[in-house]
């Protein structure tokens, strides 16, 4: 299964469990914390700390594992993955609904319960789970989604 990404601010992205702001990787979520690599800029701290409250974790700090954040030019390499993320409503609505890197199963529990979204991002949706890209957007469970 093709990881996808989430887009929550226009350059905060979320690709499973790592935090990306900008294109530099400053968090990674874990379960009972968010574990930040150190200390950034106050854009990408307030990136974040938005994670944080999105999903309820306390912050934690391992310098250990600090990246090298000078390495880009202003700190940060300015290129952003929108091209292979969903929108950023999108993006909203299913973290919200189905927190960090759902599985296979709880995405096709679920699929009815998606608002009508962009054709671009039900397309990345496709992809990510191994369905047609021309099977229309269902509105309600169908029950070919859950037997697969």
């Amino acid at each position: 299964m093709e990881g996808i990404w989430y887009q929550l601010s226009p350059n905060l992205f979320l690709d499973g469990n790592k935090v990306f702001s900008y294109k530099t990787h400053v968090a990674d979520i874990h379960p009972d914390k968010l574990e930040v690599f150190g200390k950034y800029s106050r854009t990408t701290s307030k990136h974040i700390y938005h994670v944080s409250k999105l999903f309820g974790l306390q912050v934690e700090v391992n310098s250990e594992k600090q990246r090298d954040f000078y390495k880009f030019p202003m700190g940060i390499e300015a290129v952003s993955p929108k091209e292979k993320c969903l929108s950023q409503k999108t993006s909203l609505f299913i973290l919200t609904k189905l927190g960090p890197n759902p599985s296979r199963e709880v995405w096709f529990n679920h699929l009815g319960d998606l608002p009508q979204v962009p054709a671009l991002d039900w397309a990345f949706i496709c992809l990510h789970l191994g369905i047609d890209t021309k099977q229309k957007q269902p509105h309600k469970p169908d029950p070919c989604f859950v037997s697969i």
